[in-house]
């Protein structure tokens, strides 16, 4: 199920001009800032957590003392624990049972149901099917408790969200019944299921609501009633690349470096990322940023050794939960590194197409996810380095909040 998220992009010309663009794009489910490894104390994103919630806003000394505690390892390799559901379970976003209610006498009153819609994965590839599961039970709270009960399917909608609005689909592209075909896991236990298969045309936030009555309740009250929700996914049909299966290791400057092969049919800015684990649990993430052209070739993915040396976490390690995306973003990431007034110019043309509609494309392309784990040879967590991370960048932003009070 997408999320949105406000970009923000800034651009210095002289004393600081700000450009605010605001466009709304899928990124998956993003985890608390407790639970967000990529996330940076003192960023934008890190203080936006900040000011959308009652937290009260860290000193800046606070700032610093969290930030030299993040920045002991790089960026795009960071720490993984097993409470950063949005990375272990990436490709699910869960929806809760939600108690039903229904209108009486222009109140609401609660039924004593609780229903949930459930798409399976909050994004479809190339070669999937969505598939959507409608279930309820009876409950006497939020909490379900009991069987699933039978169900009335009355009808049902998918929509493309666009900047110029919802385009709604043909009702036949979904096939939906409890018979055990089309996706359905058990035909006739009361868990009705959703199928749809993209077209390549299909690309970007979909938008699905389904209608339906529980017969049983309708039997008990002897009036109709009815209920909808609404659920979201994320539909990228065409490939822009696809991993072949094929990983090599090996140690680089006390760090284990994992190169996966990817087959990329369309160039461009891709981002890649993999989680590595023991027989104990997670230990890290890993990530690469990085220009692709097409053809085959491999992704290294490097797990900083100071993370394994610190869990003192042995191998054999298994990289798992390989995936990555094509970055079709209308914001050119490149450009933003020119001089001043160029960038400027360039936000403001920007800001000019979206406001006028002229930006059409969704801002991601999504690879199939790798179908196969990779497991190392035994290593002992000896053999990486306990070095902290170190580099001209890390100094340049650790200048940023002493001098500056945080970054710009």
């Amino acid at each position: 199920m997408p999320n949105n998220r406000k970009i923000l992009i800034s651009a210095g010309a002289g004393a600081a001009i700000v450009i605010g663009i605001i466009f709304y794009f899928l990124l998956g489910n993003e985890s608390k800032p407790a639970r967000a490894p990529f996330l940076e104390p003192g960023s934008a994103e890190w203080n936006r957590s900040y000011s959308d919630s009652a937290i009260q806003m860290p000193t800046k000394q606070e700032v610093l003392k969290a930030w030299k505690e993040w920045a002991r390892f790089p960026p795009d390799s960071r720490p993984l624990d097993e409470q950063a559901l949005d990375q272990i379970d990436h490709g699910v976003i869960f929806s809760p049972y939600a108690q039903m209610a229904y209108p009486v006498d222009g109140k609401v009153e609660t039924s004593q149901y609780a229903c949930q819609l459930q798409p399976l994965t909050h994004t479809v590839t190339e070669g999937m099917q969505m598939l959507i599961t409608l279930r309820c039970v009876r409950s006497s709270a939020i909490k379900p408790v009991g069987v699933d009960v039978p169900i009335r399917v009355i009808n049902y909608s998918l929509k493309k969200m666009t900047p110029a609005g919802p385009v709604l689909l043909p009702a036949s592209v979904i096939n939906v019944g409890d018979d055990g075909q089309n996706g359905d896991a058990v035909a006739g236990d009361h868990i009705y299921t959703f199928a749809y298969r993209p077209v390549a045309s299909d690309w970007g936030d979909m938008q699905f609501q389904a209608r339906w009555a529980i017969p049983e309740e309708e039997q008990e009250v002897r009036t109709k009633r009815e209920y909808e929700r609404l659920s979201s996914f994320f539909s990228s049909p065409v490939a822009p690349a696809r991993f072949t299966g094929t990983v090599t290791e090996e140690i680089i400057d006390g760090s284990l470096q994992l190169n996966a092969e990817v087959v990329v049919h369309k160039p461009g800015r891709y981002r890649i990322y993999g989680n590595l684990r023991n027989a104990d649990g997670y230990i890290a993430i890993a990530k690469n940023d990085l220009k692709l052209a097409a053809g085959t070739q491999m992704i290294p993915l490097q797990f900083f050794g100071k993370i394994l040396h610190d869990a003192e976490a042995d191998g054999p390690y298994t990289l798992t939960g390989l995936r990555g995306y094509r970055d079709t973003f209308f914001i050119d990431a490149d450009v933003l590194s020119g001089p001043p007034a160029e960038v400027d110019a360039y936000l403001k043309k920007m800001q000019a197409q979206l406001v006028q509609g002229q930006v059409t494309d969704a801002p991601r392309e999504v690879m199939p996810n790798a179908t196969k784990d990779f497991q190392t040879r035994a290593h002992d967590y000896s053999e990486f380095s306990d070095r902290e991370w170190d580099s001209p960048e890390k100094s340049q932003r650790l200048h940023e909040i002493e001098d500056q009070g945080g970054f710009q």
